[in-house]
């Protein structure tokens, strides 16, 4: 979940997206319309990964579990959309427009009509997509805190849902590894003290180190995590090799 922005190995002030990230593969896409005045769409990768990270609730066969497991791919989505807007609304309060915001199967892209030079800028664009994920997580906590023994246990467990959702996010999002705001904010940041390749190097390491660690994790907390660790490994494999063949 991330804005659209440069390379590493560009000589260029960096912006934050990875050496070898993957440009947008063609998939059936569903235009919503727009949003806050932004185009949206949606494409199957989006829904693939939704319905498959969905899929504890839908093997219970429960009418009331597989209802969340409706309302846990509409809440994913709804999340991410936040996620998104959040770049757009602070790239449009430094004059940048938003052309459009696509989910897909990282999760989902702004595609800004440009980065911002100035690095502070760049990082307050993509940190502004992990708080708007936590503040969401503070709404569903506040509504939770309003429930009463007489709420609806199905409504309850929405509100628990949208929680976890936003909480798992904002905080993910954070971590040192691309795609991810937290290590895009970390290339901008380091490239200009330890040059484009080195900093690139450092992130994708930490990114390969992060998908180990779900892959081990997963035995333990299900298999979806290895979904998650796939989608990680291509970005910062990408990197690593980009990093190796500059310096073979």
């Amino acid at each position: 979940m991330t804005a659209t922005g440069g390379t590493p190995e560009n000589s260029e002030r960096p912006s934050g997206r990875p050496a070898g990230q993957p440009a947008g593969k063609r998939a059936a896409v569903l235009r919503l319309g727009r949003i806050a005045g932004v185009p949206v769409e949606v494409d199957s990768g989006f829904l693939f990964v939704a319905v498959l990270l969905s899929t504890p609730y839908w093997l219970a066969g429960r009418p009331a579990t597989m209802a969340l497991g409706v309302a846990f791919v509409a809440l994913l989505g709804i999340s991410v959309l936040v996620h998104e807007l959040a770049h757009s609304k602070v790239a449009g309060f430094f004059q940048i427009p938003s052309q459009a915001i696509r989910l897909n199967a990282f999760g989902g892209v702004a595609h800004l009509k440009a980065m911002p030079k100035t690095p502070w800028k760049t990082v307050a664009i993509l940190l502004a997509g992990p708080l708007g994920n936590l503040l969401l997580y503070g709404l569903f906590e506040a509504l939770q805190g309003l429930t009463t023994r007489e709420t609806p246990p199905l409504l309850r467990a929405f509100l628990e849902v949208g929680s976890w959702i936003n909480l798992s996010l904002g905080l993910f999002n954070l971590l040192p590894a691309f795609p991810l705001d937290g290590g895009r904010s970390a290339y901008v940041l380091l490239a200009p003290l330890m040059g484009n390749r080195a900093s690139g190097l450092i992130i994708a390491l930490c990114g390969l180190a992060l998908v180990a660690a779900l892959v081990v994790f997963s035995f333990n907390y299900g298999l979806w995590l290895i979904v998650i660790a796939l989608i990680l490994a291509q970005p910062n494999l990408a990197v690593l090799k980009n990093a190796w063949r500059h310096t073979a």
